[in-house]
Formats: C-alpha cells, structure tokens, sequence
C-alpha cells in the first residue's frame, strides 16, 4: 500500500512539472507591433526650407529612402505614402 501512495505521488508530480511547463511556454509568447502613422495627416515643409514636419514632429529620411519621425516614446514611426 505505501508503495502505490508514493508512486502516485511521484506521477502526480511529474504531470504537475510538465503542466506548469507548458503553463510556461504558452504565457512567454509577446507580439510586438510597430506604431503606423495615420494617413490622413500629410508632410509639409516647415519654414525652413531644407527641414520638413510631421504632425509637429521633424521629419527624417532612412538610409533607403522611407521618410519617418521620432514619436513621443523615442521610437521611429514611419509615414506611409
């Protein structure tokens, strides 16, 4: 008798282990999203007339042409055309 309350408490733990490992793996899945500019607004010329804006914002062009500014959070946001 003592034998079989410690095998199923050996296989109840071990079921308990691989619960909680797979309790693990499903909780660590992050998805992440890049903020996106709202279409509407449009990119004007400042006054200066090497320097344009965005929504208040200084409007810079990457290294492969996309034009994009720096948000609130210190994050590119990119603008669609």
């Amino acid at each position: 008798m003592k034998i079989f309350i410690l095998l199923l408490l050996v296989f109840g733990l071990s079921n308990l282990n691989q619960i909680n490992a797979q309790t693990k793996k499903s909780s660590v899945k992050k998805t992440t999203t890049k903020p996106v500019a709202k279409k509407t607004k449009s990119v004007a010329k400042s006054t200066n007339d090497d320097e344009e804006t965005y929504n208040g914002h200084k409007v810079y062009t990457g290294p492969r042409g996309g034009k994009y500014y720096i948000n609130s959070h210190g994050n590119k946001t990119y603008i669609k055309h």
